[in-house]
């Protein structure tokens, strides 16, 4: 009997040992093309009336506010519909003096971890809306 049990055990590891490599490689290819998010924000978006929930809660939603990031509980700040507007005035992140300053702006413009999500238009887009007053309309 233990005969068999041995040639089971044999049997069941070699097929693990053929079939791990096949879900490690699977794995790793998932984890590097399934992050990518469309931007809902158009390339051509008139900047003379920039809103804070038709256009920059869109962009939150989609490039910023998701697990791990600036989500409720995540890296402040809060980029939620909900919290967004309140917490970027509560984290200094809009400096309405100097538009160019803001927090907000800098990081949209110059990337960092958020490269993968920024764009021309949404970096233009958020500069307008804080020089626009950075309305909570």
């Amino acid at each position: 009997m233990s005969k068999y049990i041995h040639f089971y055990i044999r049997t069941t590891m070699r097929r693990l040992s053929m079939i791990i490599p096949v879900v490690v490689i699977g794995f790793m290819i998932g984890m590097t093309t399934g992050c990518d998010y469309d931007h809902p924000v158009p390339e051509q978006i008139s900047l003379d009336s920039v809103s804070f929930s038709a256009n920059l809660i869109p962009y939150f939603n989609a490039s910023c506010n998701m697990a791990g990031c600036h989500d409720a509980g995540g890296i402040p700040p809060d980029l939620t519909p909900e919290n967004a507007y309140q917490d970027l005035f509560a984290k200094n992140q809009v400096n309405l003096a100097i538009p160019e300053n803001s927090k907000l702006y800098r990081k949209v413009a110059t990337g960092g971890s958020m490269e993968p999500y920024s764009k021309p238009a949404e970096t233009a887009m958020v500069l307008a809306w804080i020089k626009q007053g950075a309305k909570n309309n």
